[in-house]
């Protein structure tokens, strides 16, 4: 099947079994033998996340306008259930997981070319793995802050999306804050390094906006001084 007769047969179907498709679909793409026609099978996954998956562009490329709230928790869901149904080879030898779920998750989020309510969605999507114990999205999440850098404006925008969007509502005698270090500790580490590069080095850099009142919620959080 050519790169347009997988996008027709896409739209054949409406959310969420398009999205559902799309996904499996990039799944096979990630999944697929190296060749010359790799840099094709990249840029038709990177179409279909797009245009399937958080519906920024139409079948002809152009912007679309943000999807609506209740669209965004149903997608932040389906991505959720999607990962923790994904069969995992178990490797006792191997921290960061299943290769070829990382390569989705980043492909889902990458570093460079994707629009910045992508970032949003991504915290959301990592507030929900915590929320849900989704380890594997937090597994995902730490290996790429650790491929791209704990000082990178990547980590460091997903770090302050998550205390200013996540940590700063959570009770500090929530299990979930310890539960965390023990089910994802990679993510964990990733994350706390991040905190100290964004909150004592590079905020300004960066120019993310750092408040009294978020700093003095995360040195509060005990699972940070564990």
């Amino acid at each position: 099947m050519d790169y347009n007769e997988v996008k027709v047969n896409l739209r054949k179907f409406a959310f969420p079994l398009s999205t559902e498709n799309a996904l499996n679909q990039i799944q096979s793409i990630i999944n697929g033998e190296t060749s010359r026609k790799q840099h094709l099978n990249e840029d038709l996954a990177m179409d279909l996340i797009s245009e399937f998956i958080f519906c920024e562009t139409n079948e002809e490329g152009k912007s679309t306008k943000p999807m609506s709230r209740i669209r965004h928790l149903e997608l932040l869901v389906m991505i959720c259930d999607y990962f923790n149904k994904t069969k995992i080879k178990q490797d006792n030898d191997n921290c960061c997981g299943d290769t070829a779920l990382n390569a989705i998750f980043m492909t889902l989020f990458p570093q460079f070319g994707a629009p910045p309510q992508r970032t949003n969605m991504l915290v959301s999507l990592v507030s929900l793995a915590i929320s849900t114990y989704s380890n594997l999205i937090l597994q995902s999440a730490g290996v790429q802050m650790q491929q791209l850098g704990c000082s990178s404006k990547y980590s460091l925008q997903l770090a302050d999306g998550l205390v200013k969007k996540f940590f700063t509502i959570i009770d500090t005698s929530n299990t979930l804050l310890h539960l965390i270090l023990q089910n994802a500790p990679l993510f964990t580490v990733n994350l706390m390094t991040a905190l100290l590069e964004l909150y004592f080095n590079l905020s300004n850099y960066y120019n993310i906006n750092i408040t009294n009142y978020t700093t003095n919620i995360l040195i509060n959080k005990e699972w940070i001084l564990i």
